[in-house]
């Protein structure tokens, strides 16, 4: 159903262009986010066709084929797969330091961060406690 959905280009034709966004969300992104923080560590080839899925922005948005997607992503407000990641580990990151989860995964991640001190100089540098 998605392949058929998203790869015929009379879609943007036949669906107004919110309807087709809807699909896109409730199809696609949907997948993409889910326990995408734990799952998308993989290997870069092994995540290459949700990639490749995720350019059907191009029917969305009503452009050519060999388009680039990046400033359409920027327009229609759509994070790219990697940027979904990202933002998904921020988010685990944050609620592990502000201890908004389960307290069997803070304790786990405290043990490890009590090897790691921060440099306060340099906030990306990354001195190992010994």
């Amino acid at each position: 159903m998605i392949s058929w959905l998203f790869t015929d280009s009379r879609i943007k034709h036949i669906l107004p262009k919110y309807i087709i966004y809807t699909l896109y969300y409730t199809m696609i992104y949907s997948y993409l986010h889910y326990c995408n923080i734990v799952w998308a560590s993989t290997y870069p080839s092994r995540l290459k066709k949700l990639v490749v899925l995720q350019k059907i922005i191009r029917i969305i948005s009503a452009y050519k084929y060999r388009d680039h997607t990046s400033n359409y992503f920027k327009e229609l407000s759509i994070l790219k797969f990697p940027d979904i990641n990202f933002l998904q580990t921020a988010l685990f990151m944050y609620n592990i330091n502000r201890k908004l989860l389960p307290s069997h995964l803070i304790k786990s991640f405290i043990k490890i961060m009590k090897f790691i001190i921060i440099a306060p100089d340099h906030p990306t540098t990354i001195i190992w406690n010994q």
